[in-house]
Formats: C-alpha cells, sequence, structure tokens
C-alpha cells in the first residue's frame, strides 16, 4: 500500500529531497498509470504525463496542508478582536501555521512551482517574525494572512491568474508587518545574538 502523506505524518522539517521522496512515494495514489518506453528513447510525452501527474498529486497532497492553514486562521479571526499579547496557545497556532506553510513552500519548489515557492516563503518570514520576535499580534496581521490564504490558494487552484508582480506586491505587505519596535518584541539574545538595554 503506498504511503499516504498527510500533514501529520509529515516531520515539522524536512529538506527538498525528503519532500520529493514523499511526493513520489504517493503518485501511485492518483489516478493514471504511467508507462515508460522501454526502447531506450525518450518520448516527451511521457516527461509531460509524468510532470502534469506530479502537480495533481501536489495538488492532492498540500490540500490538507491548506485546510490547516485555513483552521488556523479562522481560530486567529475568532480570537483577535484587539491588539493581544501572544499568549503560549496563540504561539501554538502560529506555529501550526508556520509548518504547514513551510511544507507547501518546500514541496512547491520540488517540483517547479516557483511562483508559490516564493509566496510561501514570504508568508513564512512573517510567520516567523510573528513566532520567533513579536510580542503583539493585531487583526491587522490577520486580515493580512486571510489576503496571503487565498492568494496562496489561488496559486495551487489556478496559477496562472497570480502573476509575480502579485507575490512580489504582497512580499511586501508582508515585509511592512515585521516590525522592529522594541518595546513589541520578544528578547532572546541566545536566539538572535543580540541584547537590548531598556
Amino acid at each position: 500500500m503506498p504511503l499516504r502523506v498527510m500533514p501529520e505524518n509529515l516531520p515539522s522539517a524536512m529538506n527538498d529531497d525528503e519532500i520529493l521522496q514523499t511526493l513520489l512515494l504517493s503518485v501511485p495514489e492518483c489516478d493514471s498509470d504511467i508507462i515508460m518506453p522501454d526502447d531506450g528513447e525518450e518520448d516527451e510525452s511521457v516527461g509531460i504525463d509524468t510532470a502534469s501527474e506530479l502537480i495533481a498529486c501536489f495538488t492532492q497532497e498540500v490540500s490538507g496542508n491548506m485546510m490547516e492553514i485555513h483552521y488556523a486562521i479562522n481560530t486567529l479571526k475568532n480570537q483577535i478582536k484587539m491588539p493581544s499579547i501572544i499568549s503560549p496557545s496563540l504561539r501554538k497556532i502560529l506555529d501550526s501555521l508556520r509548518q504547514s506553510v513551510s511544507t507547501i513552500k518546500g514541496a512547491s519548489a520540488v517540483v517547479g512551482l516557483d511562483h508559490l515557492a516564493a509566496l510561501t516563503g514570504s508568508m513564512e518570514e512573517l510567520l516567523d517574525w510573528y513566532y520567533d520576535v513579536s510580542l503583539e499580534i493585531t487583526p491587522e496581521f490577520i486580515v493580512m494572512l486571510s489576503n496571503t490564504e487565498r492568494m496562496l490558494q489561488t496559486s495551487i487552484d489556478c496559477p496562472d491568474q497570480i502573476s509575480l508582480e502579485d507575490i512580489s506586491a504582497l512580499s511586501a505587505q508582508h515585509r511592512s508587518f515585521i516590525g522592529t519596535d522594541v518595546n513589541k518584541i520578544r528578547l532572546d539574545p541566545e536566539k538572535f545574538g543580540v541584547s537590548f538595554d531598556i
């Protein structure tokens, strides 16, 4: 029986080779029979079919991550009605969100979906900052996450509808949320190699 790739089965940090191996192991679950020519000559249609199959399996497998992202963002929407201190329970939600985004980023890079890898990379940087550094979370940040989730879903479903300019504009908005106000960041000198005198 082929491996069924579910988010809970994935380690929190996978390298590209591990993600590719996991995706390749899940290919038999897709509804297609790939027959490789045995005459030693390459058949371009086989390469196209294989690439299409890999993308189809990628889409199928990241759907679980997208459900987790949607659930986490909706949970945050329900809890954050005004600027709030990031509690341990909120930090746990952010960590789950970051792991799902990181998995999609790695898998999209492996299958050659560079626009999606760029978008999830930007989202991951934003989530890393809020998880590792920020003390406060705001409703505006949650709106930004919702907007990013919508673009992420569109990038998966209809990649030709999202341009690199769209991703660059959203990435610039992500960077605007990453602040350096010393009164609103967690101070962890060991993690960041810095110290602040307050």
